[in-house]
């Protein structure tokens, strides 16, 4: 008796020519006849799994002609988490519909065939993507801010043990691969994190796996809550609102991104500090982001409920500060920020409130954020403030919304 959970997800965005490999991209096509490897790190492990990959912003077919799978050899320095080697001894060639190249249409995802494979919670894992005539498109599907090392080279690399003896260029980013599911029995169970670049890990350190939800699934595994994934969905420059650099708008991402995961049982949201960022500085623009953002949060809950999922959420955290790199310092931000903060924490909407707020503000100056948590930006933590939010979730909500909400 088991189902498919999904294990490892990465939120797809738009990677425009301007931001595409310059080493691999010539005249619209990127990739020809190029090896790409990434490594990732699942929470819940199995012995059998499928892959996921997208389409989702590409123009056109994209062509891919090999992947392989198999467990990271950290190279000099490294962490598995960014490394380059593979062992050949686990390695596995995933098909398509028993074949080996698939072909996807334009904003389609394909779904690999289960790959034997052990694999244990919170294990490392190597994708080695192959595509022999590249992709002819101007844009295309990748996860630009991972925090981690990816690997490019010229070839069909798939099957090599060890890149150091090949021409190759370290980027950061997660190309195509969108999510992962494992066969487990039908009492485990997803959560998913929809949220922006504090959800997403940015200024959290390279190749460590220092999100605040990597952080989350470490401490869960410690306190024996070992059947439930974790499911990063933030994406860098995400707005509740508005399209942008992060990709789609959150409330057009819940099909794509939250309901379309195998095995979801538990949603948590944690958005709008960019949609007050951006919004214009005049008290109508303030005042009208704040209603549309309340509305949206109340869309996105009631949506969410249909199914039966329980939906956290997250305070707004403080983004002004002293030093230079503050850019938000603005009274009427603040007062939208706090208004906000208000019907998150009081309106009775939320199933759970996780205050990060008060996690990652001064204890000396509320409005601002904690110079000893402060990556040096006034709005990402730094490591140690990312593992303050994950001590900061309750895992007694697990429990409480066990059998979901009606």
């Amino acid at each position: 008796d088991g189902r498919w959970v999904t294990t490892w997800t990465a939120a797809p965005q738009p990677i425009d020519s301007n931001t595409q490999p310059p080493e691999l991209y010539d005249d619209g096509v990127v990739f020809a006849n190029a090896s790409i490897r990434q490594t990732i790190r699942l929470s819940i492990g199995a012995e059998r799994f499928r892959f996921r990959f997208s389409n989702a912003f590409g123009l056109r077919d994209l062509p891919i002609t090999k992947i392989t799978i198999a467990q990271p050899v950290p190279h000099a320095g490294r962490n598995e988490t960014g490394s380059h080697g593979i062992d050949l001894n686990t390695i596995h060639t995933i098909t398509f519909s028993g074949q080996e190249s698939v072909l996807l249409p334009p904003a389609a995802l394909a779904v690999s065939d289960p790959v034997p494979l052990e694999v244990a919670n919170g294990q490392a894992l190597s994708i080695t993507i192959y595509l022999r005539d590249g992709f002819k498109s101007d844009q295309l599907t990748a996860h630009p801010i991972s925090r981690t090392d990816t690997y490019l080279s010229l070839g069909d690399n798939t099957e090599s043990a060890d890149w150091d003896v090949l021409w190759k260029k370290s980027r950061q980013g997660w190309y195509f691969l969108s999510g992962v599911e494992a066969w487990r029995p039908s009492n485990f169970r997803a959560l998913i994190l929809l949220g922006d670049s504090l959800t997403d890990g940015s200024h959290s350190s390279f190749n460590a796996d220092a999100r605040w939800p990597n952080v989350l699934f470490n401490r869960m595994q410690a306190a024996g809550v070992d059947d439930i994934s974790v499911l990063n969905q933030g994406a860098a420059g995400n707005r509740e609102l508005t399209d942008g650099t992060g990709g789609k708008n959150a409330v057009s991402r819940i099909d794509r991104d939250v309901l379309a995961y195998s095995s979801l049982a538990y949603a948590f949201m944690f958005e709008g500090i960019n949609d007050i960022n951006f919004a214009g500085g005049s008290s109508a623009s303030q005042n009208e982001v704040a209603e549309r953002l309340i509305s949206s949060y109340q869309q996105t809950i009631t949506r969410l409920h249909a199914f039966g999922v329980p939906v956290f959420m997250s305070t707004i955290g403080p983004f002004a500060c002293t030093h230079p790199g503050a850019k938000y310092r603005e009274a009427i931000r603040e007062q939208t920020r706090l208004r906000v903060n208000d019907w998150i924490r009081s309106s009775g909407w939320p199933d759970a409130v996780v205050d990060f707020d008060v996690v990652l503000r001064d204890t000396n100056n509320q409005t601002e954020f904690n110079p000893n948590l402060d990556s040096g930006d006034c709005i990402h933590p730094n490591d140690e403030g990312y593992r303050l939010m994950a001590e900061a979730f309750p895992l007694q909500l697990f429990d409480s919304f066990k059998y979901g909400v009606s």
